[in-house]
């Protein structure tokens, strides 16, 4: 889509790899710094916060899922009502549980509806 990003620069320990947008599984916070997990299942840093790359990718393949979650529609394997919530597992997996909250499940539901097709 025009605009939007196609690749980010990322960094593992020392080194910068450029990312192809479409190899990003989900982007996510730990103790303030963001990571991406690509589907390869590596592990790099990323220099934005996700509200940066959520204006910056492209909003039919990635999902704000939550504060610490920011997913591409291929990351999620399931998802399943709880408590009004949705919990969605993700691939590659994840050790914690990741909620939609209440107030944004409606359009994760419809996010998802639409690329599932």
């Amino acid at each position: 889509r025009p605009g939007k990003l196609s690749r980010l620069v990322v960094r593992k320990g020392t080194d910068f790899i450029a990312l192809n947008v479409d190899d990003a599984a989900y982007f996510f916070t730990d103790h303030k710094i963001v990571f991406v997990r690509d589907f390869a299942g590596r592990q790099l840093t990323v220099d934005a916060t996700l509200s940066e790359l959520q204006e910056m990718l492209d909003e039919e393949k990635f999902f704000r899922i939550n504060r610490k979650y920011l997913s591409s529609h291929r990351a999620i394997e399931k998802f399943k009502p709880d408590n009004g919530k949705i919990k969605v597992s993700l691939q590659p997996p994840v050790k914690e549980d990741v909620h939609v909250s209440k107030e944004t499940a409606p359009a994760f539901r419809s996010w998802i509806a639409g690329r599932a097709l």
